[in-house]
Protein backbone atom coordinates (compact mmCIF):
# COMPACT_ATOMS: atom_id res chain seq x y z
CA UNK A 1 0.00 0.00 0.00
CA UNK A 2 1.42 3.50 -1.15
CA UNK A 3 1.20 6.16 1.44
CA UNK A 4 1.88 10.05 1.47
CA UNK A 5 4.08 9.51 4.59
CA UNK A 6 7.58 11.56 4.17
CA UNK A 7 9.81 8.31 4.33
CA UNK A 8 12.05 10.10 7.33
CA UNK A 9 8.79 10.44 9.06
CA UNK A 10 7.13 7.28 8.44
CA UNK A 11 6.55 5.06 12.20
CA UNK A 12 6.34 1.72 12.07
CA UNK A 13 2.50 0.69 13.93
CA UNK A 14 3.00 -3.36 13.12
CA UNK A 15 5.60 -6.02 11.58
CA UNK A 16 4.53 -5.39 7.76
CA UNK A 17 5.76 -1.84 7.91
CA UNK A 18 9.32 -3.35 8.72
CA UNK A 19 11.60 -5.14 6.03
CA UNK A 20 13.71 -8.38 6.21
CA UNK A 21 14.76 -9.55 9.64
CA UNK A 22 13.16 -7.04 11.23
CA UNK A 23 9.66 -7.81 10.48
CA UNK A 24 10.35 -11.33 11.32
CA UNK A 25 11.44 -10.17 15.07
CA UNK A 26 8.73 -7.70 15.10
CA UNK A 27 6.25 -10.06 15.01
CA UNK A 28 7.65 -12.68 17.14
CA UNK A 29 8.29 -9.88 19.94
CA UNK A 30 4.85 -8.11 18.98
CA UNK A 31 3.27 -11.56 19.41
CA UNK A 32 4.68 -12.06 23.31
CA UNK A 33 4.22 -8.32 24.45
CA UNK A 34 0.80 -8.88 23.28
CA UNK A 35 0.37 -11.72 25.19
CA UNK A 36 1.49 -10.17 28.16
CA UNK A 37 -0.50 -7.22 28.40
CA UNK A 38 -3.11 -9.35 28.66
CA UNK A 39 -1.78 -11.50 31.23
CA UNK A 40 1.10 -9.57 32.99
CA UNK A 41 1.88 -12.59 35.04
CA UNK A 42 6.22 -11.74 34.35
CA UNK A 43 8.36 -8.48 33.57
CA UNK A 44 9.71 -8.49 29.72
CA UNK A 45 12.93 -7.63 29.84
CA UNK A 46 14.46 -7.09 25.65
CA UNK A 47 17.84 -6.36 24.20
CA UNK A 48 18.25 -6.01 20.89
CA UNK A 49 21.73 -5.36 19.40
CA UNK A 50 22.48 -4.50 15.64
CA UNK A 51 23.85 -2.04 12.87
CA UNK A 52 22.93 1.08 12.80
CA UNK A 53 19.43 2.18 11.09
CA UNK A 54 17.74 -1.42 10.98
CA UNK A 55 14.94 -0.98 12.91
CA UNK A 56 16.09 -2.05 15.92
CA UNK A 57 14.48 1.62 18.52
CA UNK A 58 11.69 1.17 16.29
CA UNK A 59 10.79 -2.15 17.40
CA UNK A 60 10.89 -1.77 20.94
CA UNK A 61 8.79 1.63 20.73
CA UNK A 62 6.28 -0.15 19.36
CA UNK A 63 6.85 -3.15 21.80
CA UNK A 64 6.57 -0.10 24.56
CA UNK A 65 3.54 1.33 22.93
CA UNK A 66 1.57 -2.07 22.97
CA UNK A 67 2.39 -2.56 26.47
CA UNK A 68 1.76 0.60 28.13
CA UNK A 69 -1.24 1.85 25.97
CA UNK A 70 -0.28 5.66 27.42
CA UNK A 71 2.73 7.45 26.27
CA UNK A 72 3.21 8.85 30.29
CA UNK A 73 4.10 4.84 31.07
CA UNK A 74 7.06 4.79 29.04
CA UNK A 75 10.35 6.31 30.58
CA UNK A 76 12.70 6.67 26.97
CA UNK A 77 15.96 7.70 27.94
CA UNK A 78 19.67 7.24 26.18
CA UNK A 79 22.17 5.31 27.86
CA UNK A 80 24.91 7.97 27.84
CA UNK A 81 22.31 10.20 29.89
CA UNK A 82 21.61 7.32 32.50
CA UNK A 83 23.12 8.24 35.54
CA UNK A 84 23.85 5.97 38.97
CA UNK A 85 21.29 8.22 40.50
CA UNK A 86 18.00 7.37 37.94
CA UNK A 87 19.35 3.37 38.12
CA UNK A 88 18.95 3.65 41.94
CA UNK A 89 15.44 5.78 41.57
CA UNK A 90 14.07 2.57 38.94
CA UNK A 91 15.34 0.03 41.51
CA UNK A 92 13.47 2.23 44.09
CA UNK A 93 10.32 2.67 42.16
CA UNK A 94 10.18 -1.32 41.56
CA UNK A 95 7.33 -1.53 44.59
CA UNK A 96 5.41 0.99 42.42
CA UNK A 97 3.17 0.02 39.35
CA UNK A 98 1.89 2.74 36.75
CA UNK A 99 -0.62 5.21 37.36
CA UNK A 100 -1.79 5.26 33.61
CA UNK A 101 -2.36 1.17 33.20
CA UNK A 102 -0.91 -1.94 34.08
CA UNK A 103 2.43 -1.87 32.97
CA UNK A 104 5.51 0.22 33.01
CA UNK A 105 8.10 0.74 30.52
CA UNK A 106 11.58 1.62 30.22
CA UNK A 107 13.50 1.86 27.06
CA UNK A 108 17.08 2.71 27.14
CA UNK A 109 18.48 3.23 23.79
CA UNK A 110 22.51 2.66 23.37
CA UNK A 111 23.06 0.47 26.51
CA UNK A 112 26.66 0.36 25.94
CA UNK A 113 26.73 3.79 26.67
CA UNK A 114 26.01 3.19 30.02
CA UNK A 115 28.73 2.96 32.48
CA UNK A 116 29.81 -0.21 34.10
CA UNK A 117 28.64 1.25 37.65
CA UNK A 118 25.48 1.90 36.21
CA UNK A 119 24.96 -1.56 34.54
CA UNK A 120 25.72 -2.83 38.04
CA UNK A 121 23.18 -0.92 39.36
CA UNK A 122 20.54 -1.91 37.03
CA UNK A 123 21.05 -5.60 37.42
CA UNK A 124 18.99 -5.39 40.91
CA UNK A 125 16.82 -3.35 39.12
CA UNK A 126 16.13 -6.04 36.37
CA UNK A 127 16.35 -8.78 38.94
CA UNK A 128 13.77 -7.48 41.05
CA UNK A 129 11.74 -6.26 38.17
CA UNK A 130 8.23 -8.40 38.40
CA UNK A 131 5.14 -8.42 36.24
CA UNK A 132 3.84 -5.00 34.58
CA UNK A 133 7.68 -3.70 34.31
CA UNK A 134 9.25 -3.86 31.38
CA UNK A 135 13.10 -2.62 30.43
CA UNK A 136 13.13 -3.14 26.68
CA UNK A 137 17.27 -1.70 25.33
CA UNK A 138 19.00 -1.57 21.59
CA UNK A 139 22.89 -1.16 21.52
CA UNK A 140 24.72 -0.09 17.89
CA UNK A 141 28.24 -2.48 19.15
CA UNK A 142 28.35 -5.90 19.91
CA UNK A 143 27.21 -6.87 23.10
CA UNK A 144 31.03 -7.72 24.32
CA UNK A 145 30.62 -3.58 25.01
CA UNK A 146 28.17 -4.93 28.24
CA UNK A 147 29.03 -6.66 31.17
CA UNK A 148 28.09 -10.54 30.90
CA UNK A 149 26.14 -10.47 34.14
CA UNK A 150 24.38 -7.58 32.28
CA UNK A 151 23.73 -9.46 29.29
CA UNK A 152 22.34 -12.45 31.11
CA UNK A 153 19.24 -10.70 32.60
CA UNK A 154 18.09 -9.91 28.75
CA UNK A 155 15.94 -11.87 26.43
CA UNK A 156 18.38 -10.92 23.43
CA UNK A 157 18.13 -10.53 20.18
CA UNK A 158 20.47 -9.74 17.61
CA UNK A 159 19.28 -8.17 14.20
CA UNK A 160 20.45 -8.34 10.78
CA UNK A 161 20.51 -5.59 7.96
CA UNK A 162 17.88 -6.25 5.07
CA UNK A 163 18.99 -7.49 1.92
CA UNK A 164 19.34 -4.92 -0.75
CA UNK A 165 16.47 -6.33 -3.00
CA UNK A 166 14.27 -6.53 0.18
CA UNK A 167 14.83 -3.30 0.74
CA UNK A 168 14.30 -1.40 -2.95
CA UNK A 169 11.55 -3.76 -3.30
CA UNK A 170 9.84 -2.38 0.34
CA UNK A 171 10.57 1.63 -0.90
CA UNK A 172 8.77 0.91 -3.84
CA UNK A 173 5.78 -0.76 -2.47
CA UNK A 174 5.20 2.05 -0.04
CA UNK A 175 6.26 4.77 -1.44
CA UNK A 176 5.88 6.49 -5.34
CA UNK A 177 8.81 5.47 -6.63
CA UNK A 178 10.05 2.95 -9.27
CA UNK A 179 12.06 -0.04 -8.43
CA UNK A 180 15.66 0.78 -10.38
CA UNK A 181 15.71 3.66 -7.97
CA UNK A 182 14.85 2.13 -5.18
CA UNK A 183 17.46 -0.56 -6.13
CA UNK A 184 19.74 2.42 -6.21
CA UNK A 185 19.04 3.79 -3.18
CA UNK A 186 19.19 0.45 -1.57
CA UNK A 187 22.84 -0.66 -3.12
CA UNK A 188 24.05 2.71 -1.34
CA UNK A 189 22.61 2.33 1.99
CA UNK A 190 23.90 -1.32 2.15
CA UNK A 191 21.18 -1.98 4.53
CA UNK A 192 20.99 1.26 6.77
CA UNK A 193 17.26 1.66 6.36
CA UNK A 194 17.06 4.94 7.97
CA UNK A 195 19.79 6.06 5.44
CA UNK A 196 17.91 4.68 3.00
CA UNK A 197 14.32 6.41 3.93
CA UNK A 198 17.40 10.13 3.80
CA UNK A 199 18.08 9.16 0.38
CA UNK A 200 14.54 8.39 -0.76
CA UNK A 201 12.99 11.43 0.57
CA UNK A 202 15.73 13.42 -1.38
CA UNK A 203 14.21 11.62 -4.50
CA UNK A 204 10.86 12.09 -4.05
CA UNK A 205 11.19 16.01 -3.51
Amino acid sequence: MKTTVAPTCFIPACPADFVGHAAKVADLLLRKATRLRDSPDRPLKILISGSPGIGKTSIVNLIARTLAGHPSAIEDVNGRDLSLDMAREWTRNLAYGSLFGTWQVKVVNELDRCSKDVQDVLLTTLDRMRAGHAFLGTTNMDLDCLTERFQTRFLAVRLNAPDNASLAAFLAARWDAPLDITRQIADGSQGNVRAALGDLELWLC
